[in-house]
């Protein structure tokens, strides 16, 4: 099996043995691939899991809304957004009436 498809590993061989009724262990499937010089399933090139992690940031923004309180007791509502590669923030909106239209510049 091994020969047929290199690019299986050990517990797929193990997977496709017992869809046969063959019970083996991954233990015994890579002693007998080290017996017949054959080795593992290749590494699947592609990104490492940092540069992955980076290449989704990229792509992903996170939101929030919260209130703030004024020295004049008026609560204010804003709504903003940061972009998680760049850290960088967008304010979405401020108002004082979290069910009327939201004004980017300000109350």
């Amino acid at each position: 099996m091994a020969r047929e498809n290199p690019r299986w590993g050990y517990l797929r061989i193990v997977g496709e043995c017992r869809k046969l009724n063959v019970t083996v262990s991954a233990t015994s499937v890579r002693r007998i691939l080290r017996r017949h010089r054959l080795g593992p399933a290749p590494r699947r090139g592609g990104p490492s899991w940092t540069a992955f992690l980076r290449a989704q940031a990229g792509g992903m923004l996170a939101c929030d809304f919260l209130t703030v309180e004024t020295i004049g007791l008026t609560r204010l509502y804003v709504l903003f957004f940061v972009e998680l590669d760049r850290r960088r923030v967008h304010l979405a909106g401020i108002t004082a009436h979290p069910t009327g239209a939201c004004d980017p510049g300000g109350p």
